[in-house]
């Protein structure tokens, strides 16, 4: 009878020495973790807890799904849920207002209008000199974006590109004389011509932005722009006054043309920022705009009319640009 009480007796204290060793987590859903804690930050509770094999498993909990903890069975301490508030995440500037102004260069051939220029009897070099002031332009451009994330943000996006050339050139035709009112005959007729031609090209479409940091400081960043929208083409071809051909029609006024179309077009930017001030950066900027028109109508002082264009045809006004720009965060 002996024996039995002290086996008892070790058994009791056995089993209240394991308890009262025994670590526990409540949570905030009430549960109960029995296990080993093994260390306690402000974010988490790191424990243990033994396996079938009787292997020990280490395991984490945040701080936020823990209501109280003990050790060695002994309250440590609670965290009520009523007074627990989420770490406020770090603000960012939401808005960026941006500005930019350089040049652009036109990807198109114009083979088409060489060769009618060629066909005229114009020549090659004044044909390329035409071309190059064609293809070089100015570019300017605004953008207006909110962030959703500290990368990402959605906004509009707006550009204008303009370019102008002149071309001074003499138009081999014909003149038409009838001295004595009953037969007529032509010779060879030198007509000079000088015409300037304006171009512009308005963009506006909704566009993305996704923005990285170069650097811990956060002075240097690299921006990534893709649009698609609406593409307005404008051209303007003026003669100079009083300016005509002599034909068996009788004489033809040259007339200014006005040519217009729509299309539609994307574009890509990339910019490399530097930030003076945390609310103001300054950078250098390359895009692509890509966009032909298929459709244009011409008008003149007394003359409209469409015309459709297919194939090379089409007016390819597909550019690339370069800038310097500055842009607002807040």
């Amino acid at each position: 009878m002996s024996n039995q009480k002290v086996i008892i007796g070790l058994i009791l204290l056995l089993a209240f020495t394991y308890a009262k060793g025994q670590d526990k987590i409540i949570t905030t859903q009430e549960d109960t973790i029995f296990c080993k804690i093994v260390s306690v930050s402000p974010t988490h509770i790191q424990y243990e807890q033994e396996s079938d094999n009787q292997n020990a498993i280490g395991k984490f909990i945040s701080i936020d799904q823990v209501r109280e903890y003990y050790r060695n069975s002994q309250f440590q301490e609670s965290f009520p849920t009523v007074e627990r508030k989420k770490r406020p995440k770090e603000p960012f500037d939401r808005w960026r207002v941006g500005l930019q102004g350089g040049g652009a260069y036109l990807l198109s051939s114009f083979s088409n209008m060489e060769q009618n220029m060629q066909d005229a009897g114009i020549p090659q070099s004044k044909i390329d000199d035409y071309n190059k002031h064609l293809r070089n332009g100015f570019y300017v451009g605004a953008d207006v974006h909110f962030l959703i994330t500290r990368f990402f943000g959605v906004g509009v996006k707006y550009s204008l590109f303009a370019t102008s050339a002149r071309l001074d050139y003499s138009l081999n035709g014909f003149g038409y004389f009838t001295p004595d009112g009953f037969i007529s005959y032509s010779i060879p007729t030198y007509y000079p011509i000088s015409e300037k031609d304006k171009y512009y090209l308005n963009y506006i479409g909704p566009s993305v932005v996704f923005q990285h940091w170069l650097d811990k400081n956060r002075k240097f960043r690299i921006n990534e722009e893709l649009s698609m929208g609406y593409v307005r083409y404008r051209e303007e071809g003026r003669f100079d006054s009083h300016q005509y051909v002599n034909t068996d029609q009788g004489v033809t006024f040259l007339n200014n043309a006005l040519a217009e179309g729509n299309a539609f077009g994307g574009s890509a930017q990339v910019a490399f920022e530097y930030y003076p001030l945390p609310w103001l950066s300054v950078g250098a900027n390359a895009g692509v705009l890509l966009t032909s028109f298929g459709s244009l109508k011409t008008s003149t002082k007394e003359t409209s009319f469409r015309q459709d264009l297919e194939g090379d045809d089409r007016i390819n006004m597909s550019r690339i640009d370069y800038s310097v720009g500055v842009r607002f965060h807040f």
